[in-house]
């Protein structure tokens, strides 16, 4: 019997030499970038700060930053906060301040015209002798801020917190100040003429009406817009004054000394008039030729009847302060419908039918548009 061959063993196998990993190597830290002086470069140095991501802008300090008589034009400061920023003489034309926080920053004889600082917070700061012209200012804060010799023509204003702001010497020509609110330390440049859509916030007497406490009463057509923005709704003043700015108004009225009442023709439908009375007393009300009362009262005068007392104080024709005191007596009741009401809503009428047959001679106020555009 043949013998069995052992069994080969296999050799094992041979291990290669496993490669050594490739350590990445860290990228060499970035020199730090002095934002200050590449601002300061011009043009070229607001783009590269405009190519950064708001993260980035904002971790660079500009507080106390010296950037005076730089040309900053169209630089991107949304969002930014920074005290005490020395921008004096700096060209901020178009610049982008939205939501901006800049307290005490010295913008002194900088140009800004056309920059967009809606929602900036300018406390304390300082824009005297500054170009702000057609400067948008939305809802911008300016408690104790300069703007002495200041350009703000056209400035936009709209809800802007100026009290305590000093306007000495400054031009607010075609200024936008619906809704500012300003109080007793409000300095404002001589002979200008606060107009009545701005909001008294301050201690004592607005300075648009004369007299004290509730004997106060509108001195001009501005404190009766100041007195009828602060007692009826703010979208309801909206509703008038676009019908006053829109388009010609005739206004056929009466006027006595215990009343006032008169003819406005309806905005929407020009074959439809309505007759509008306010007395002494406060007691008010509007109604159709049809004798139904009007649909916009709600508790308080409707467009047709501020369109009658605005347009008639604005012409000269009915006292302010006396339009004034009867609006504030309105205030405390609500329209009226009853017969003497209805008496005078259809006498009213009646005399305005024999003006269109051509049989009574009952001239009109008329209103003209651009004696509303500033309200």
């Amino acid at each position: 019997m043949a013998k069995k061959k052992p069994a080969t063993k296999t050799a094992p196998a041979t291990k290669k030499p496993t490669a050594k990993k490739s350590v990445a190597k860290k990228p060499a830290p970035k020199a730090d970038v002095n934002w200050v002086e590449v601002l300061k470069s011009g043009a070229a140095g607001v783009k590269k700060w405009n190519k950064l991501t708001v993260a980035e802008r904002k971790a660079v300090k500009l507080t106390s930053a010296d950037l005076c008589g730089a040309d900053l034009a169209e630089i991107n400061f949304r969002g930014l906060s920074a005290t005490k920023l020395k921008a004096a003489g700096a060209k901020l034309v178009g610049a982008n301040g939205v939501g901006a926080s800049f307290l005490a920053g010295d913008f002194h004889g900088a140009d800004l015209t056309d920059a967009n600082l809606r929602g900036f917070n300018g406390r304390d700061a300082d824009f005297s002798a500054a170009k702000l012209v057609g400067t948008d200012l939305w809802e911008g804060r300016f408690l104790r801020a300069k703007f002495v010799k200041a350009d703000l023509t056209r400035a936009n204003l709209l809800e802007t917190d100026l009290t305590g702001a000093d306007f000495t010497d400054a031009v607010l020509t075609d200024a936008n100040l619906s809704g500012a609110s300003f109080d007793q330390t409000t300095k404002w440049p001589a002979g200008f003429v606060i107009p009545g859509e701005a909001r008294w916030q301050g201690k004592g007497t607005d300075p648009r009406l004369v007299g004290k406490g509730k004997k106060a009463a509108a001195q001009d057509i501005n404190g009766l817009m100041a007195r009828l923005h602060t007692n009826i709704d703010e979208k309801r003043m909206k509703r008038t004054l676009d019908m006053l700015k829109k388009e010609r108004n005739q206004i056929f009225s009466e006027i006595e000394p215990t009343m006032v009442r008169g003819i406005v023709r309806s905005q929407r439908d020009i074959d439809t008039v309505y007759s509008c009375v306010l007395t002494d007393d406060g007691t008010y009300s509007c109604g159709t030729v049809d004798m139904e009362q009007c649909m916009g009262l709600s508790n308080e005068p409707c467009k047709h009847l501020l369109v009658l007392l605005i347009g008639l104080a604005r012409a000269g024709q009915l006292d302010p302060a006396t339009a004034d005191k009867w609006v504030v007596a309105a205030n405390k009741k609500g329209p009226r419908w009853n017969k003497t009401v209805q008496s005078h809503i259809a006498d009213s009428f009646l005399k305005y039918k024999g003006v269109q047959a051509g049989e009574i001679d009952w001239r009109p106020t008329e209103t003209i548009p651009e004696d509303f555009y500033a309200m």
